[in-house]
């Protein structure tokens, strides 16, 4: 498709290693993160998290920027073998969390399968739209019936203690 000799096995393998080796060396928190987790965990907050890569391969990025010992609970695309936003695997990791759906917020940086998968499984969601390119547009009319829906919009973590009550 975009020109070249196809790769055989063992060539698509050098190039597959390579890629990942660069694409895991450049995994990094967003400034905010470290310390807006240690807020909410400071204010007994459970705070867990819930990914459509599998769970090992999140674990590795946990690690790598620094928040495996704080993320309690980790559910990926193979523990139900469904991702989001189905919405049993929202239910899965509040289950796992211990905590009522309607009590726990997610927070992702998608609006489709983040925050409104979170509000359809009966969570409070929350899309984090920072500044910068997004994967999708999303048109003004959809923004406006996401929030009409319950979906809660920051630009940053920083925001997010003050929409869960637990400080500005």
């Amino acid at each position: 498709t975009f020109g070249g000799e196809p790769l055989d096995d063992a060539a698509y393998a050098r190039w597959d290693a390579l890629f990942e080796e660069g694409f895991a060396g450049a995994w990094a928190a967003h400034e905010e993160a470290s310390e807006v987790v240690d807020r909410l965990l400071d204010h007994g907050l459970a705070v867990g998290a819930l990914s459509n890569a599998e769970v090992g391969y999140q674990t590795s990025k946990l690690r790598r920027v620094g928040l495996a010992d704080r993320v309690e609970v980790l559910v990926g695309v193979d523990t139900l073998g469904v991702g989001k936003p189905a919405p049993e695997v929202f239910l899965e990791a509040c289950r796992r969390l211990g905590t009522e759906p309607a009590r726990t917020a997610y927070v992702g940086d998608e609006l489709d399968v983040d925050a409104l998968g979170a509000v359809a499984a009966g969570l409070v969601g929350v899309w984090v739209d920072r500044p910068g390119p997004r994967r999708v547009d999303v048109p003004p009319e959809d923004l406006t019936a996401a929030r009409a829906a319950g979906v809660h919009v920051v630009s940053t973590l920083t925001e997010l203690p003050v929409v869960l009550g637990v400080g500005a």
